[in-house]
């Protein structure tokens, strides 16, 4: 019997993986996951409204959608997307054109929350039917970034389960 064929080793790693530094890549942990991100979570967990979380805050929030009004420019952009995918319909196309809208009417925004169950967020290629990071969604946002020159950041809660226990999964876009 012939022994398997071993991978042709590098002599010298290639360019590319010289380069490459694991301490430039972006860990989600390392994100300044503030109290609304804490209170959203418990809210989504509680199944309960996560309007409660920008009570009193003093910031202003377009908490979209919110019964038709036109939107209006604020540092903080939160989309229900359950409540996108029960009123307008599961095209993903409505809700990137509506972030990429945004971002262009609006170039102060700053953050975007993204929240809703897994069958919503993945019915909108937000993120993947594990509720982990989605590829494509990622090369979008980053293609909206260059429309802007203050930085922006996606942060997406997903319920959803694993091994039957219900929890929050959290995936970041930069």
């Amino acid at each position: 019997m012939a022994s398997p064929v071993r991978p042709r080793e590098f002599e010298d790693p290639p360019s590319w993986l010289v380069d490459f530094n694991e301490e430039k890549i972006q860990r989600s942990h390392e994100v300044k996951w503030d109290r609304i991100d804490g209170c959203i979570e418990k809210k989504l967990m509680m199944n309960r409204d996560i309007e409660d979380c920008f009570d009193g805050d003093g910031e202003h929030v377009y908490i979209w959608p919110n019964g038709g009004s036109t939107p209006y420019c604020c540092k903080t952009l939160v989309i229900k997307a359950d409540s996108i995918a029960t009123t307008y319909g599961g095209d993903r196309d409505f809700i990137w054109d509506f972030i990429r809208y945004y971002v262009r009417k609006c170039p102060n925004v700053e953050e975007i929350k993204i929240v809703g169950n897994v069958v919503s967020m993945n019915g909108f290629y937000i993120v993947t039917s594990s509720g982990g990071f989605y590829s494509r969604f990622a090369a979008f946002i980053s293609g909206i970034k260059v429309l802007k020159k203050s930085p922006l950041v996606v942060k997406c809660f997903t319920k959803g389960s694993r091994r039957m226990k219900s929890r929050v999964f959290k995936v970041l876009y930069r």
